[in-house]
């Protein structure tokens, strides 16, 4: 008898393993992701990473995940308020769908960009606050200037140091609010054309940003004035160096920038012939943005502010390294807007992000629309454009949207993406 409880017992053992590892192996292969309880996000300004536990790497060629690919998509989201957003994401082979139930919130501010942060007028000259207005923008309503209140205490016929303050408000209550400094003086005050002279209430500061090719920011300043960086750099989807410039101190500017594929020995030598793009000019402001596409290769960048009131100078070098990946590591769909015979036509095509650009087999599908026309989809793709890049025409319905999928093989490996279009 006890030997027959003892077997009793032990085959109990084992069934209970059994199914607890069946169980155990079933719920984790499940699902890839563990999820948050997320339920509010920002409107505009959320990722993959609010949503999910596991931490998930991005950059600007895409994200991953124990160093395979994860590519996600949310649901359109065009409004606040309580609504469903769904997570779609592709990974490892397999597609994980959730849908949260959050409150999407707007809580960013209103942006007020004004022409000049300081300004100097003699007694009794015309002053009208409005005028230094540049723009209003907002992340989710459409302001315009007339929304701006101006709360303005300048006598424009005492001498003395004003400030003009500028307000707005959302939809949301956000508010935004901006300072004009204005200084009513008979005199012009005349600095000594040498820095170490430079009174030390004189201040110059220059927020210098870059995004696309290269994420950088830092702060110049009349006590440190000249900054090199030299990055390599793997050519993603967007090889566009944008450069975003604040500047605070007078409002009186000399901006130089020099872009060469050779070494900048010399920058007080502008030849234009020499460099492969040269901008040396004034402004009038506190903003200044600036956007090149690159090529794979070697660059050498050189930039120059000079604030010419209180002759103080900042000074940036960058090198970049720019190289395209040796093999195939992702495709992209595009697509541009084309005219012919008075009909607008969308020119979908499909590149590759590294390799040689030659494919054994490029696909690109209409795998769903809206459109009515849809069941004859054929019709559509007017024809293809060329088959090596693979591009097709498109003719759509304004309204509608459009979801391509396309695929390319290069040496024996298949790549795949979607694309969604919207006329």
């Amino acid at each position: 008898m006890k030997y027959f409880i003892g077997w009793l017992v032990f085959l109990v053992v084992v069934i209970g393993f059994g199914i607890g590892g069946y169980f155990l192996i079933k719920n984790m292969n499940t699902d890839a992701f563990k999820y948050k309880n997320v339920v509010k996000v920002d409107y505009n300004d959320y990722n993959i990473n609010d949503f999910v536990v596991q931490d998930i790497a991005c950059n600007s060629k895409g994200c991953t995940y124990k160093k395979k690919e994860v590519v996600y998509s949310f649901s359109e989201v065009d409004t606040l308020g309580k609504q469903d957003i769904t997570l779609n994401i592709k990974y490892d082979g397999k597609e994980y769908n959730k849908t949260f139930k959050v409150e999407v919130v707007d809580r960013e501010s209103p942006k007020i960009t004004l022409k000049n942060l300081v300004e100097i007028i003699k007694p009794n000259e015309e002053f009208k606050p409005e005028d230094y207005i540049e723009e209003v923008t907002d992340n989710y309503d459409t302001l315009s200037v007339e929304d701006i209140l101006i709360d303005s205490q300048v006598d424009n016929k005492k001498e003395g140091e004003y400030e003009v303050i500028y307000k707005v408000k959302d939809s949301s209550d956000n508010e935004g609010v901006a300072t004009l400094k204005v200084k009513v003086s008979k005199n012009i005050e005349v600095v000594p054309n040498n820095t170490e002279e430079l009174n030390k209430d004189k201040k110059f500061e220059w927020d210098f940003k870059t995004t696309g090719l290269l994420n950088l920011s830092h702060k110049l300043s009349n006590n440190n004035l000249k900054m090199s960086t030299d990055k390599d750099i793997t050519l993603g989807w967007d090889s566009t160096l944008k450069i975003s410039s604040i500047f605070m101190g007078s409002t009186k500017y000399r901006v130089t920038l020099i872009i060469s594929d050779k070494e900048i020995k010399d920058t007080s030598n502008l030849d234009s012939d020499l460099y492969l793009k040269v901008i040396d000019k004034d402004i009038t402001g506190i903003n200044y943005d600036f956007s090149y596409e690159f090529e794979e290769g070697k660059y050498y960048i050189y930039m120059r502010v000079v604030d010419k009131e209180n002759n103080v100078t900042g000074e940036e070098y960058l090198t970049l390294n720019l190289k395209y990946p040796e093999e195939l590591e992702d495709i992209e769909i595009t697509s541009e807007p084309l005219d012919g015979d008075g009909v607008t036509y969308q020119l979908v095509c499909v590149e590759g992000l590294g390799g040689d650009g030659v494919f054994d087999e490029v696909t690109i599908d209409l795998k769903d629309s809206d459109d009515p026309k849809f069941k004859t989809s054929k019709e559509m793709l007017v024809n293809e454009v060329d088959n090596v890049v693979g591009c097709l025409l498109l003719n759509p319905t304004k309204g509608y949207s459009y979801e391509f999928t396309a695929s390319v093989v290069e040496k024996g490996k298949t790549y795949t993406d979607t694309y969604t279009f919207k006329k």
